[in-house]
């Protein structure tokens, strides 16, 4: 167990210091070595602190599955300190299956995102209103939101504060600055709900961190992003050939095999417009284009984008 004892900060608060001193007069430096406050931990090297590091009993719990999404309660934080980069990290639990990640609305707003899984970065998201959403090339971070606000791909911000996610509150910490980054820009008339796919397909709790830009645009509102836990996505009957149209789908013969769908509500157990169909229930690998003969909610069709989210849905006959 550590010791509790008397230092001094040439800052006024631990977050956004850069040393621990013996002495009121910072004149000698502390030992190299990690100092705790609040549960928030940073390590002193060669005299110097190093990032604020948040113990992993302070980070956010994934939303059980069943729950609605982005509903108040565990899971679901508000970007709500002003513009600013914010960091928050969720504990996935022991479960396997697909994460999913969720920003809100974003109507009359526009806000950069990252999500890091296990060292991997992940990019390729789907508006519940308008599809997919992606950067056309690289993990750089995407930029989602109304097109009408949305700052235009090369501006440069500096000198941007940074929140750090607790597990109760915002803390604040240094300034940074970024530049939205060309490729990232995908915006919108009229935006919605957004969220991403995450593998997971081993049992060990890990984290997820998100990383989001809210740039400094006079009046832009509030959104909030949240996390659902892992869901071993279940099985959707349908027929595996791959047709050219909803017709010849449609008069396929029954249904052969499963595919596995990642969507907006609080169950992943019916396919859904704009959704991600996968091979399998982790939705490691998405399903080829076309058209498919499905058994969700009645006899059916559905077409599959290029991108491996569903563009269409409907009765059969067409």
């Amino acid at each position: 167990m550590g010791l509790t004892v008397s230092k001094y900060l040439d800052g006024p608060t631990f977050a956004t210091a850069t040393a621990v001193y013996d002495d009121a007069t910072l004149t000698t430096k502390a030992a190299d070595g990690w100092y705790m406050e609040n549960n928030k931990y940073r390590r002193q090297s060669a005299g110097v602190l190093q990032g604020l590091v948040v113990c992993p009993s302070c980070n956010e719990t994934c939303r059980t599955n069943g729950q609605a999404p982005l509903s108040a309660g565990e899971g679901t934080i508000a970007i709500d300190q002003g513009a600013g980069v914010y960091y928050v990290t969720f504990q996935t639990g022991t479960g396997i299956g697909t994460l999913r990640t969720f920003i809100d609305d974003l109507s009359t707003k526009a806000y950069g995102i990252q999500i890091s899984h296990n060292s991997t970065l992940y990019n390729k998201w789907s508006d519940v209103d308008n599809g997919y959403q992606s950067p056309a090339s690289g993990l750089n971070a995407i930029w989602l939101g109304d097109s009408s606000i949305g700052p235009t791909a090369g501006t440069a911000y500096t000198s941007q504060p940074t929140f750090v996610w607790d597990g109760a509150a915002w803390v604040s910490g240094s300034t940074v600055g970024y530049s939205v980054n060309s490729a990232g820009t995908n915006y919108t008339a009229n935006p919605g709900i957004t969220m991403a796919a995450v593998p997971k397909t081993f049992s060990s709790n890990t984290t997820l961190t998100l990383t989001i830009f809210r740039p400094p645009i006079v009046g832009m509102g509030d959104t909030n992003v949240g996390l659902m836990c892992p869901d071993l996505l279940p099985a959707i009957p349908y027929n595996t050939t791959i047709f050219a149209n909803a017709v010849d789908a449609c008069n396929a013969t029954g249904t052969t095999g499963s595919f596995y769908s990642a969507g907006f509500g609080s169950s992943n157990a019916l396919a859904q417009l704009n959704g991600f169909a996968f091979t399998n229930y982790y939705g490691t690998t998405a399903l080829s284009a076309g058209y498919y003969k499905i058994s969700s909610g009645g006899n059916g069709y559905m077409q599959v984008s290029s991108n491996g989210t569903i563009i269409a849905i409907g009765s059969c006959p067409p």
